[in-house]
């Protein structure tokens, strides 16, 4: 994750644990579900790029063992 992603990333996480234990704690569900929205679309592109890592891995393992046999 580049720098700059990783502090939006981290503020984003803050603000949020900050808003819990403040406000978070009277408020609705629907704005926890927003909250919890935003600091989503943090994870899952870090689990993308986590799952392209891990299957380029496989496939650089699989050419690996492929070359061996030639």
């Amino acid at each position: 994750m580049e720098e700059k992603a990783r502090n939006a990333c981290l503020k984003s996480i803050q603000e949020t644990i900050d808003w819990l234990y403040g406000e978070g704690e009277t408020s609705t569900s629907e704005i926890y579900l927003a909250k919890t929205s935003v600091l989503m679309q943090f994870v899952s592109k870090a689990k993308d790029r986590q799952n392209y890592s891990d299957e380029l891995q496989e496939r650089l393992k699989a050419v690996d063992e492929w070359s061996k046999t030639c």
